[in-house]
């Protein structure tokens, strides 16, 4: 007789790959306590310990990661078959509208998104800034958002979960700059260069003067500030300049090459990106897939090669 439930398993396997009970239980869409009892059941059962708590999160011992990888496989079936069954129940697919900041509607939601409309579906991504992003997703006008630092959200009534985080660098072009070796030789020749920020109303505006500030570079005053991703390119381009962008959106905009990419995680603040939804609505099997392909395809930035 099998005791262990499909869900709990899907709630173990949520932790073990989220890192902790709070972000699975983010990820879910249930309370922390439900995902804690699906765990202890699964450890009275097996009458074995799985999982480690600790102040960082929660570690798998080894039988939780032998244990992982027999449950993995269980759930990705049975979530292919509901969905499949979906996608054979309602044939026509209608269109996914996602608001999102410029920086990942360029580089993160491009994979994201195509298995969805390989399948024939239809994906409408709106790029905003975080505060319009918000308002999108809160008037109904899209499905779900992505934005940073969405942890500070206007509206208790939308729902932030974690994808990743990532950290500023300075960008410059190697037409006027070649590499330089050394934070301090670095930031000694380009002090008094002019400096593109996130304009105003973007969710890393802040975060990107307290960068500056950190760095001894905020009293530069000849400050251009933009959410447009070709148009910062265009000016490191055509003109000795700066630019300041996290570092998962900096070595997308280096996608071409032609720019130097200076990380700084010791003193850079974090940036949390994530996917923010509403909380009193019904997330549908395609939203979900989508969100849950988005999550698959954000170690995009923590993938981005350090400078």
């Amino acid at each position: 007789m099998i005791k262990i439930t499909l869900q709990q398993m899907q709630y173990f396997k949520e932790v073990a790959e989220a890192g902790s009970f709070s972000a699975a239980s983010g990820a879910i869409g249930c309370s922390t306590t439900a995902v804690t009892k699906a765990i202890n059941a699964i450890e009275g059962t097996l009458g074995q310990r799985l999982v480690l708590r600790g102040n960082r999160g929660v570690e798998l011992t080894a039988a939780g990661a032998k244990y992982l990888e027999r449950v993995h496989p269980i759930v990705e079936l049975a979530r292919s078959a509901e969905e499949e069954a979906v996608r054979q129940a309602q044939p026509a697919r209608r269109e996914i509208v996602i608001s999102s900041i410029p920086s990942a509607a360029a580089y993160l939601l491009p994979m994201s998104i195509k298995p969805y409309t390989q399948a024939g579906g239809t994906v409408r991504v709106l790029s905003q800034n975080s505060a319009q992003v918000e308002e999108s997703v809160l008037n109904h006008r899209s499905h779900l958002g992505i934005l940073g630092n969405g942890n500070r959200l206007l509206s208790d009534q939308l729902k932030f979960t974690l994808l990743t985080k990532d950290y500023f660098s300075l960008v410059c072009s190697k037409k006027f700059f070649a590499r330089i070796e050394g934070t301090e030789t670095f930031l000694q020749e380009v002090k008094d260069l002019p400096v593109v920020v996130p304009a105003q109303g973007t969710s890393i505006n802040n975060q990107a003067k307290i960068f500056l500030r950190s760095l001894g570079l905020d009293r530069i005053e000849r400050r251009i500030e933009t959410d447009s991703i070709p148009f910062a390119r265009g000016v490191l381009e055509e003109f000795p300049s700066l630019c300041v962008l996290p570092r998962g959106i900096a070595q997308a905009l280096n996608a071409l090459g032609g720019l130097n990419c200076y990380s700084f995680e010791n003193i850079s603040p974090e940036i949390s990106i994530g996917i923010v939804t509403r909380r009193s609505s019904a997330i549908t099997p395609e939203v979900r897939a989508l969100i849950s392909n988005i999550r698959k395809h954000s170690d995009v930035i923590n993938k981005a090669p350090h400078p």
